[in-house]
């Protein structure tokens, strides 16, 4: 994700796991506290996370609800591209391709995406200090201008998070970002339940509003799961036989998966209670 002051083509970049609206308002709320301010006026791609675009010939768009809140709350103005107009866009495309080049070329690694976007700022800004290709003026001291000319910080940073409802299937799941599963507990099967998803972590409510489970937000191929382990575990006690039929071995290891496939229904149950005694 670029951000781009085009007059002086300063640039500020971060990596994201994912294109969807909870990582690209948390990637652009991170460079707003990093440049201590919030731009008066920022133009945007007409990205599906952000905006969808019913009728082209109109152009009507329909903007998600945390763009709203996000927009309203650091209290700048929008103004999205038109559609097939790549020369409305042309600088932050070329200031994708310059921050490629300088920054992740040859390809990064790192331990911790939180601290390498941090890393990147930096690197960012010392990009910063070169000739402008017109001006001949420094951009680092250039750019002090359009720093001076920001809208202040809010005293209490946004929640970049999007509330959703859900129906539970008949076994108490859900799918998210693209097919993954997310299996919440079979005593809420096809029951509608609330979900608060961040761009870290996804966590679960009855209607009600008590919190049934949190979760790291999963990032992966198609078929990628979380099992909430205790709510499923309780069910084997109830039904010993359907071990047979879930496959538990990411949530408490193929290898215990086995032996409670081998041992009699008697010796599963004794383990069962051990392991809901461990969660």
């Amino acid at each position: 994700m670029v951000a781009t002051f085009p007059y002086l083509n300063a640039s500020y970049c971060n990596l994201l796991p994912a294109k969807n609206t909870e990582c690209i308002l948390h990637s652009l709320q991170l460079i707003f506290e990093y440049i201590g301010g919030v731009p008066h006026t920022i133009w945007f791609d007409n990205d599906t996370a952000l905006v969808s675009i019913k009728n082209e010939d109109t152009i009507i768009r329909y903007f998600q609800d945390t763009f709203i809140r996000f927009k309203l709350h650091y209290n700048f103005k929008d103004v999205f591209c038109s559609p097939r107009k790549g020369n409305e866009k042309g600088c932050v495309e070329a200031g994708i391709r310059y921050m490629r080049r300088n920054l992740l070329v040859p390809v990064p690694s790192f331990d911790n995406l939180i601290d390498y976007n941090k890393l990147l700022l930096d690197r960012a800004t010392e990009l910063h200090n070169r000739a402008h290709y017109i001006t001949e003026q420094n951009i680092c001291d250039m750019h002090f201008e359009d720093l001076n000319e920001l809208n202040p910080l809010p005293q209490i940073p946004f929640e970049v998070s999007s509330i959703k409802k859900r129906k539970l299937d008949n076994m108490g799941r859900i799918y998210l970002d693209n097919k993954i599963s997310y299996f919440i507990s079979p005593t809420l099967a096809y029951k509608t339940i609330q979900i608060k998803i961040t761009n870290e972590t996804i966590s679960f409510y009855t209607i009600q509003g008590e919190q049934i489970c949190e979760t790291t937000r999963i990032y992966g191929k198609n078929g990628s799961r979380y099992i909430n382990p205790k709510p499923y575990l309780e069910l084997l006690l109830n039904k010993p036989n359907d071990i047979l039929n879930f496959d538990l071995s990411d949530i408490i290891g193929a290898d215990i998966a086995a032996l409670l496939i081998s041992l009699t229904i008697e010796e599963r149950d004794i383990k069962l209670r051990e392991l809901i005694s461990q969660l």
